[in-house]
């Protein structure tokens, strides 16, 4: 009866783990160790059973060792680990740990099944590395990479780094280290030495601005699109759903605001400052740059 106990015990820690790894980290989540000890659990287990199920090798080890004995204490050691993160996660549930983090980069590992797993790592305020699960909706919120299924086959990791003046304010489980929400921060004030380089870029900030869904792209500098956002345009030529020409002085391919590699395409939400707007043949309305808002 004793030993039946034991490998009660044993099932108990079990299904403790199993609900770690299904409530803490989806099960595709875990880092590596979790899986490493849930095969030397499965592994036990299997022999377990085949010792429960065979008296005659059951009795020849009996007069040995004490089988279900080492089977519970496995199960408990390896249990320890999913044990630590199943508390730290509750604990930290009502108190979820915060950081702010530079140098961000949002991560995607592919795997098969499309089972993809998602990461943000960045340095936080002590200047430590930081590395975080995000699910998958916080990923494509928060990056402007390639979608999965455009990804060619053989590309299994795609990720998008901001800069370092970008900050990202995170909240997060302790123990799995599973974000439950991200804030981007304002950036912060210009340094005076940064003064010169910051004429180089575009100053919007006295222009009227639109957001459009960009329908059809004619060659580098002129697409066609439809106006989803009056922004805080005040004219009257140009309605919510009016189709209108985008034309830029340079390439509007390559959104201003994005770092990484990536080209505008149809479907894309565009936010632009207002040069000028005509309406000879159409509605055209001229920019110097593009701004990201989502990809489809």
């Amino acid at each position: 009866m004793v030993k039946t106990y034991k490998g009660c015990f044993a099932a108990v820690f079990i299904f403790i783990d199993f609900l770690v790894l299904l409530l803490c980290y989806h099960i595709t989540q875990a880092p590596v160790l979790y899986y490493i000890l849930a095969v030397i659990i499965l592994l036990s287990s299997i022999f377990y059973i085949v010792y429960k199920l065979r008296p005659d090798f059951r009795d020849f080890l009996d007069d040995h060792v004490d089988i279900p004995f080492l089977y519970a204490l496995v199960v408990l050691l390896c249990s320890i680990v999913f044990l630590r993160t199943g508390v730290m996660d509750l604990l930290s549930l009502k108190n979820p740990s915060r950081a702010v983090l530079s140098n961000a980069e949002f991560t995607m590992n592919r795997h098969i099944l499309n089972l993809n797993t998602y990461r943000l790592s960045g340095t936080n305020e002590e200047e430590e590395t930081l590395s975080l699960n995000i699910n998958k909706d916080l990923y494509n919120s928060f990056s402007y990479a390639v979608p999965s299924e455009e990804l060619e086959d053989h590309s299994k990791k795609q990720s998008y780094a901001y800069s370092e003046n970008a900050l990202f304010d995170v909240t997060y489980l302790s123990g799995s280290k599973r974000v439950l929400a991200i804030t981007a921060q304002d950036l912060p004030a210009e340094d005076p030495e940064d003064t010169q380089a910051s004429d180089l870029i575009p100053d919007s900030s006295s222009l009227e601005s639109l957001q459009a869904e960009i329908t059809s792209i004619t060659d580098a500098t002129t697409m066609e699109a439809k106006v989803t956002d009056l922004k805080d345009y005040s004219g009257d030529v140009i309605k919510n759903g009016s189709t209108i020409t985008i034309h830029g002085s340079m390439t509007l391919l390559y959104p201003f605001n994005v770092q990484g590699f990536y080209e505008i395409k149809e479907g894309d939400q565009v936010e632009f400052p207002i040069s000028d707007v005509s309406t000879g043949d159409g509605i055209t309305v001229e920019t110097s740059y593009l701004n990201l808002v989502t990809a489809p």
